[in-house]
C-alpha cells in the first residue's frame, strides 16, 4: 500500500528520480496514534521497509543512501502518519546531518 501511495505521489508532482552515483539523505518521521503502538514498532524496520518502498521511484536504489534520520513519536493530534523527506546531497546540500558544524579547539583523532 505505502509503495503505491509514493509512486502515485512521485508521479503527480513529477518528481525526478536520483540516479547512481549521486547520494542522498533521507528523513523519515512516524506517527503513531497510542503508546501501545509506539511500542509495538521498531523504528529500523519501519525505515527499512519505506526505503524499500522508494527503491526505484524516489532514487534509484536504497545503497544510495548514505544518511539516515529516523524517528517515531506519539502524535499529540491523533493521527498515524509517515512524513519522508528526501535530499541529493552535493558540494553544496550536505543535508542536515552534513551541515552540522562541531567547534572545537582540537582536531578529530
Amino acid at each position: 500500500m505505502l509503495d503505491k501511495i509514493i509512486k502515485d505521489h512521485f508521479a503527480d508532482k513529477k518528481i525526478k528520480k536520483i540516479y547512481k552515483p549521486n547520494h542522498v539523505e533521507v528523513y523519515i518521521s512516524i506517527s503513531t496514534k497510542t503508546e501501545k503502538r509506539f511500542k509495538e514498532v521498531d523504528v529500523d524496520n519501519l525505515a527499512k521497509s519505506i526505503l524499500d518502498c522508494l527503491n526505484n521511484i524516489a532514487f534509484e536504489d536504497d545503497s544510495q543512501v548514505t544518511q539516515l534520520i529516523s524517528t517515531k513519536h506519539i502524535d499529540k493530534l491523533n493521527t498515524n502518519s509517515i512524513c519522508i523527506g528526501i535530499t541529493e546531497l552535493s558540494e553544496t546540500k550536505k543535508g542536515l546531518i552534513g551541515d552540522i558544524k562541531v567547534i572545537q579547539d582540537y582536531p578529530w583523532e
